[in-house]
């Protein structure tokens, strides 16, 4: 199974990006319209990659985190909610929206999504409403790791790397590995700049 893909993207399609990894291996990559919507030719991209096998294929879907990308899988779940649709959902809302929506059991939330009807978006809410972890965002990590966050910069300032890539770089670090120790931190944020 893939589990990440980074690489230069070369081609940008109505509903699929083509990224071509270091190896020479252009894959396609299905995606959500607001990826599609934000992304650049030429510009290097990492993408977590959720593997479908059918019978007669194999198509990749990429996500830009690990939630977006279980939330396509919890969405994919529930019976009437394709990849098409639980790609839709996920570019028209926020990891956080779609988490309150099912918390409050808001199934009206769902029923404004294209494709998505009554009774489906009860079933959504219904199968998982128990299932869907809690997200913090950037600002809630930001504010439990300040201390950690300052001291990884700190650090990789004191080596050389501009306050602003390290900002961004920790940051995004923090994001993906909510538990993670001061020297972990500091390892991962110089192998990603250097």
């Amino acid at each position: 199974m893939i589990g990440k893909i980074y690489g230069k993207l070369e081609e940008i399609n109505q509903d699929h990006l083509l990224v071509k990894t270091n190896a020479g291996i252009a894959y396609i990559i299905y995606c959500s319209e607001d990826i599609l919507i934000k992304s650049s030719l030429g510009e290097d991209i990492e993408l977590f990659i959720q593997t479908h096998i059918a019978e007669d294929k194999m198509d990749l879907y990429g996500f830009i985190d690990k939630d977006n990308k279980l939330i396509f899988n919890l969405l994919n779940s529930v019976k009437g909610i394709g990849k098409k649709t639980a790609l839709n959902i996920l570019a028209k809302a926020s990891k956080y929206e779609i988490q309150n929506s099912l918390l409050e059991q808001n199934s009206n939330f769902f029923k404004q999504m294209s494709g998505i009807g009554k009774s489906t978006s009860e079933r959504i809410v219904t199968e998982l409403k128990n299932k869907i972890p809690i997200f913090h965002s950037i600002t809630e990590i930001a504010n439990i790791n300040n201390d950690i966050m300052n001291d990884a910069i700190s650090a990789l300032v004191k080596l050389g790397i501009k306050k602003e890539k390290a900002f961004s770089k920790v940051q995004k670090i923090l994001k993906e590995h909510e538990n993670i120790n001061l020297n972990e931190l500091i390892k991962l944020s110089l192998k990603n700049l250097l």
